[in-house]
């Protein structure tokens, strides 16, 4: 009898055992099919309705306000050119620029996401989990013929664990979608930035650059929103980067902000200053950047362009 019990009691503990992992290897793939769907399926409808918002809203402005041809000393951009390390073509003829966009880019994620709760996660059981991201992106898109900034967030990893840190960077939320209902897109909203004059002028040179395009609201940092993917512009254009880009630049919050007040004190004296009067004075930030980085990425160049709409 005593052994009968001891079977039944055995028998009962090994079915909980194989309850219970079933019910996590269920919910794990759960898990990975709601991704799955979302950047298959979702994050393509939440790109249309994005563009076609975005439309909607330049379609208004002034026609005279932007320009979309770029002078020929056009180089620079203020954010980071993800093409030169994903376009396998690119990376291998400017390997010195790729190398450096990549180490910009590990030093920009530490800045965003280093407090996180999924950063933090991940970064106690794999610390150089950022180098395996980054060498597990570019993987993914070597086969993939990606032509636009938000088809960057469709890449497949071969990796589950990086993949859910992957979606949560280029989404901008520590919160992952409940399991219980469907990821639903987001609705996009395009206003006009109240903080800038509407007959502000934007310079020419910085006509491809608009401090709306492709940037989620202030409490919802996306990666994609410090990436271009225009080829020709190979330098970071430090008069119109975020801050956070030149956290990442600098190495030092406090550089960064005395950046963002020079480059705006040196707008307000527009008129006052000729060009490389004011393109000197930015440049005596050079010396503080991060000796990580090469001076030669970095252009200081000031243009008519107020810097005040691009912190």
């Amino acid at each position: 009898m005593n052994i009968l019990s001891l079977v039944f009691a055995v028998l009962l503990i090994l079915g909980l055992f194989t309850n219970l992992q079933f019910e996590n290897f269920k919910q794990f793939h759960t898990m990975k099919s709601e991704y799955e769907n979302f950047i298959k399926v979702r994050e393509r409808e939440n790109f249309n309705t994005r563009q076609q918002a975005l439309y909607k809203y330049r379609s208004k402005k002034d026609p005279g306000e932007r320009s979309d041809n770029l002078t020929e000393s056009k180089k620079s951009s203020p954010r980071i050119n993800i093409r030169l390390i994903l376009d396998p073509k690119l990376r291998a003829e400017k390997k010195a620029e790729s190398d450096q966009q990549k180490l910009l880019m590990k030093e920009l994620i530490k800045v965003l996401y280093q407090n996180a709760i999924f950063y933090t996660k991940i970064e106690e059981t794999r610390p150089d989990f950022l180098d395996e991201l980054i060498e597990a992106i570019i993987n993914a898109a070597k086969d993939r013929n990606i032509k636009f900034i938000q088809e960057i967030g469709t890449l497949q990893l071969n990796d589950d664990e990086l993949q859910l840190v992957f979606y949560q960077m280029m989404n901008g939320s520590q919160q992952i979608p409940s399991l219980d209902e469907p990821v639903q897109p987001q609705q996009v909203v395009v206003t006009e930035n109240t903080t800038r004059d509407p007959n502000e002028e934007v310079d020419e040179e910085d006509a491809d650059v608009s401090e709306d395009e492709n940037r989620s609201p202030s409490d919802y940092l996306s990666l994609k929103d410090f990436f271009h993917f225009k080829p020709s512009l190979r330098k970071i254009q430090v008069y119109l980067a975020r801050k956070e880009l030149l956290i990442a630049i600098f190495g030092d919050q406090n550089t960064a902000l005395e950046v963002i007040n020079k480059r705006e004190e040196l707008f307000a004296r527009k008129g006052k200053l000729i060009t490389d009067e004011a393109t000197n004075k930015l440049t005596e930030f050079k010396k503080q950047i991060n000796p990580q980085f090469k001076e030669d990425l970095f252009d200081f160049k000031v243009t008519g362009t107020n810097p005040k709409n691009y912190r």
